[in-house]
């Protein structure tokens, strides 16, 4: 297992058994690698805002904050491509720099071909808006053709 895999599987563990906590020496027998390893992937993940803590005393080790923490979402990948276009439009508006945070980690957290698929439909969707709100020869869209977009991009056709 990787070390990004490992972290992942870290915080997964750990959220399972919440409030209660695990010692260094359990989770380096569950992930077959040694206690200094854990103790250093532990401190990373403290370091990126993950909220585990430790529990002193004979029964304590490191427990998550369960109240504090998201547990995993399942995107689809027309979910993902939906949340890449609004966060995207985003730009220099305020939260503009957190919009752009949020959809990388969206994209990263996607699991192997629904994150290559929404990648791919993330990158083929670009939404622009007319210079002129007033450009009579645009014609507005309905959820007919919405829809017909959607399907025509998850079907990798042509309109």
């Amino acid at each position: 297992m990787n070390r990004t895999d490992r972290l992942y599987a870290l915080v997964e563990d750990l959220r399972a058994i919440a409030p209660r906590a695990r010692s260094a020496r359990e989770l380096a027998k569950r992930f077959e690698v040694s206690k200094r390893t854990i103790e250093r992937d532990i401190t990373a993940l403290q370091e990126s805002g993950v909220p585990i803590y430790a529990e002193p005393g004979r029964t304590g080790g490191y427990a998550i904050d369960k109240t504090m923490s998201l547990p995993p979402l399942n995107f689809t990948p027309a979910e993902a491509v939906a949340i890449a276009v609004a966060l995207s439009q985003a730009g220099e508006q305020p939260f503009g720099r957190q919009a752009r945070s949020a959809l990388r980690k969206v994209v990263a957290a996607m699991p192997g071909p629904e994150g290559d698929l929404a990648k791919e439909l993330a990158r083929r969707v670009q939404l622009m808006t007319p210079a002129d709100a007033d450009d009579e020869r645009l014609p507005l869209g309905g959820e007919g053709i919405s829809r017909a977009i959607e399907e025509a991009l998850l079907r990798r056709r042509v309109l």
